[in-house]
Formats: C-alpha cells, structure tokens, sequence
C-alpha cells in the first residue's frame, strides 16, 4: 500500500484525479489483491467513470477519434457529422437512443451495404459497425451501474478473470494481427506492454462489467476459463 500510495504522488504534478485512478485499477488487474484490494479497486473505477457532464470538451475529442477508426471513403460529410454528434452526446450525457446510434455508425462504416457487412483488420479479430454498437452499449451499462452503485466486488474480480483470459489472447495473437491494422487506426492491434495494460485497464474493465450484464450465458463461460498469468518483462516496462 505505501508503494501504491508513493506511485500516486509521483504522478499527481501531472495528471489529474480521473486519470490517477488508472494506477490502483491497473495494479489490482494485473498483479492482485496482495497489493490493491477489491474494494479500493471499485472505488478507482467509480472515480475514473466520473460524472460525464463535467466533460464535454473530453466527450468531443473521444467521439471525434471513433468516427476517425470508423470512417469510410464513401461516407457523406453529413453521415460524419452525424455520428460526431450522436457520439458526444452519448459519452456527455450517459444516455444512448440505439437506433439513432445504429444508425449513425453504420451510414458511416458500411454506407449503402446489404447482405455483406464491412470488417476491417484481421478476420480473426475484426472491426465492425455491429462490434462498435455492442462496445458502446455495454460501456453505457457499466457506466450507469457505478454510478449508481450497483456493481459488486465479486464482479470485478469476474471482470478482472474474464479479461486476463482475453488480454493473454490479445498478446498472443498480436503480431500476427498487427500487420493488418488499418491505416485509419493503426494501433487497432496495439503490443501487450506494461503501459498500455495499465492505460487502458480501466476501459477494458468497463467494457467487461457491461458485457456480462448484457451476455450473463457467455460470461458465464469465460469466467470458467482457467486464468492465465501475464507477466510484463522490463522490456515492456521500459516502453
């Protein structure tokens, strides 16, 4: 706990409450309870969630990235502009009317598609307008449930499982991924290093907890997966 403690001091001059609280989630992920408990993780991830409308401006910009890795050539400016609007006002106000989400991300993703649907990337892992529509629902899900406090300790250790399951796939599979990362989003098959596990441990979470609300059968699957260990080298630390 004083390593802990000594870690976000060392960060503070720097970064602000909300992204402090990467550092608790990102050590409880991935080395255990031994150094952060369960209950200080939740409280982590209810300080890092926030209450969007203090962040408007930061609502903007992450919506404005999506449509980026979403873009198509044959997408009008207004299909652009519209997706643009419905992701700010999803991610500043909490609240999402799905079809006007479907709508939008598909008349950018895949405008004018039938039977075959757009995927970018590799086969085995890729992006679609139907797995965007799906993230987007279940961080909402999650979202709203720790704000309201609903969401239990025992559901963040099954997230934190479910995920180092998937996270060990990630890395595995990585390099031979990565090569067939769009050039409109380039780190769409990021390397599995220490900084980027602990950057976006609290996201990855978030995304896990709304999936089991909505997926309970298929959660509940993953969660009998044995859990594999990922051991970050300094390699990886240093990068």
């Amino acid at each position: 706990m004083r390593n802990l403690f000594l870690t976000l001091l060392h960060h503070r001059p720097t970064n602000k409450i909300k992204s402090l609280a990467r550092i608790p989630v990102g050590i409880w992920t991935y080395w255990g309870d031994e150094y952060v408990p369960t209950s200080q993780a939740l409280r982590a991830m209810k300080t890092w969630v926030g209450d969007p409308r203090e962040r408007r401006q930061k609502a903007r910009q992450t919506a404005q990235e999506i449509v980026r890795q979403l873009d198509s050539p044959t997408a009008t400016a207004t299909a652009r502009r519209d997706l643009l609007n419905t992701l700010s006002d999803l991610a500043y106000t909490g609240r999402a009317d799905y079809p006007r989400l479907e709508r939008a991300v598909r008349d950018v993703f895949d405008p004018g598609a039938g039977t075959i649907r757009r995927a970018v990337g590799h086969p085995a892992a890729p992006l679609m307008a139907d797995s965007v529509i799906e993230v987007t629902r279940a961080r909402l899900e999650a979202t709203a449930r720790l704000q309201t406090n609903k969401v239990t300790e025992d559901e963040m250790r099954q997230a934190r499982h479910i995920h180092l399951v998937s996270y060990a796939e990630c890395a595995i599979q990585q390099p031979v991924l990565a090569p067939h990362a769009p050039a409109t989003a380039p780190d769409m098959y990021e390397p599995v290093t220490a900084e980027t596990a602990l950057n976006n441990s609290c996201s990855n979470l978030l995304t896990v907890l709304g999936l089991a609300v909505l997926h309970p059968q298929e959660t509940a699957r993953a969660a009998a997966t044995p859990q594999p260990r990922i051991i970050f080298t300094s390699q990886d630390s240093q990068q």
